[in-house]
């Protein structure tokens, strides 16, 4: 049996991808996040809960899915507390400015939308499109898999359309967050 595949033009495939991966900022989830640099890593359990003013609950979960310790970021400062006491300084490692409004950046999806200012090439997984120092894979599903811009690498990861896991790389440090039921909003 011979497969026809409908060509579609730039502008269409476009329209679908913009469709295909409406803005989300909002995200209330549990999951599994991975941070690693040069020096560290750490691996938990926890849930996070991102607001579209961009303020960021990270919740570590304990035994029994109890919180273990909290960093709360209200879009200025950074705030780990654990016990009711302020440990901010004993977690920088982690939880800092730097990593929270990357985390931030990385959690406004998507991180880069092409436009027709990109140039587009059809491939065997769907659409690459490059503009300047940015690429953009999409999959045949019109959904935005990888970002590259600059020594920022972004990957999302589906389960039937919906998204589950977001990793973000660059020159200093990695973090990868599993969603187990995510929630989101535009």
């Amino acid at each position: 049996m011979i497969e026809t595949q409908v060509l579609l033009s730039k502008d269409n495939i476009l329209k679908n991808v913009e469709v295909s991966n409406p803005p989300i900022c909002m995200i209330k989830s549990k999951g599994v996040f991975f941070y690693e640099n040069r020096f560290n890593r750490a691996k938990f359990k926890g849930t996070i809960h991102k607001t579209c003013e961009s303020e960021v609950t990270i919740n570590v979960l304990g035994m029994f899915g109890q919180v273990y310790a909290q960093a709360v970021y209200n879009g200025t400062e950074l705030e780990v507390i654990k016990d009711d006491e302020n440990i901010t300084e004993e977690y920088s490692i982690f939880f800092n400015e730097k990593q929270i409004s990357q985390l931030i950046k990385v959690l406004n999806i998507p991180f880069v939308l092409p436009d027709e200012t990109f140039n587009m090439r059809i491939t065997e997984k769907g659409y690459f499109f490059k503009k300047a120092n940015t690429s953009v894979l999409v999959n045949q599903n019109f959904k935005i898999v990888r970002i590259r811009e600059n020594d920022i690498a972004i990957r999302y990861g589906y389960d039937a359309n919906l998204l589950k896991e977001i990793e973000y790389k660059d020159a200093t440090q990695m973090f990868n967050i599993k969603l187990s039921n995510p929630d989101f909003n535009n």
